[in-house]
């Protein structure tokens, strides 16, 4: 059985699909969070979280629109994202169309796609990480989605040291021609890409 958060508009706040606020914390399990827009051009067109833990697991997160982070937004706090698809989602005045993670926490996904996402002006379509440490596990970010410069093709390049003893990557995206990544933005952030 699915819980199905479907159609929803938020035209004064944060989270047009789920809003959690301050130390609390949210599980969503075979759940999906559909076709929800933040009409105030504001923060999470899905789910926003503020200085909370998120955790979702078997779960689809698409076709959400918001200024940032169409799909998810959390500034400051912990999201976990597992074995979950966040598709379609589109910031159109930020970054982050599929996910926005900023000022601080630790994040996880592991057996994630993120796919046909876009940020419409700003940077990092599939996910955007400023001042966040976020570990990715055999997950997939795919297809061409920051638009910042509609006139580039834009290449997802990354910059970091193997450790062969841990199996691990440090990964750090880096420019392009363009001046900023394809699918992932870093900004101040580190991700690590752990290999099983």
């Amino acid at each position: 059985m699915f819980l199905c958060i479907l159609n929803n508009e938020a035209i004064a706040a944060h989270g047009a699909g789920i809003w959690t606020g301050p130390g609390s914390s949210l599980e969503l399990l075979k759940t999906q969070v559909l076709h929800n827009e933040n009409k105030t051009g504001d923060f999470g067109g899905g789910i926003a979280s503020g200085d909370s833990a998120v955790i979702i697991k078997a779960s689809t997160i698409a076709n959400n629109t918001a200024g940032d982070g169409g799909g998810l937004y959390s500034q400051p706090g912990s999201v976990t994202i597992q074995d979950s698809y966040v598709t379609g989602n589109k910031a159109v005045s930020g970054g982050g169309g599929g996910i926005n993670l900023r000022g601080g926490g630790k994040s996880g996904m592991k057996y994630v796609v993120i796919r046909d996402n876009e940020a419409l002006v700003g940077d990092g379509g599939g996910i955007f990480v400023d001042v966040n440490s976020l570990t990715v596990r055999s997950s997939t970010v795919h297809h061409k989605t920051s638009k910042s410069d509609p006139g580039c093709e834009y290449k997802l390049l990354f910059m970091g040291t193997y450790n062969k003893k841990t199996d691990t990557m440090q990964w750090h995206a880096t420019t392009t021609a363009c001046g900023t990544s394809q699918g992932v933005l870093a900004g101040f952030a580190y991700l690590t890409r752990e290999t099983e």
